[in-house]
């Protein structure tokens, strides 16, 4: 009986990450105005990074549309989870 409830649990979890919609359970890679990103915001917005701001080789920054540059969180190593609505910045 038990191995039965685990089994039907699982096929239970495994049904419920099916239905989400895709869009908003990955992330894209996407160019930008001036290199590569990786996008977990939906829908898509067009977005142009000032010069000085984005970030140097062999390091990413998270980058928030809905921000002024001055607010964007300083640059760090790309080892980051993209929070919905931001995109990583890889340098």
């Amino acid at each position: 009986m038990l191995r039965f409830l685990k089994s039907g649990s699982m096929a239970f979890a495994v049904l419920t990450l099916i239905s989400l919609p895709l869009e908003f359970a990955s992330a894209h890679q996407t160019g930008v105005s001036m290199g590569m990103a990786v996008r977990n915001d939906y829908p898509p917005t067009a977005i142009t990074i000032p010069a000085g701001y984005y970030p140097r080789a062999g390091t990413c920054r998270l980058w928030y549309p809905n921000r002024p540059a001055q607010q964007q969180p300083a640059v760090s190593d790309c080892n980051v989870v993209i929070p919905l609505g931001a995109i990583l910045l890889l340098g």
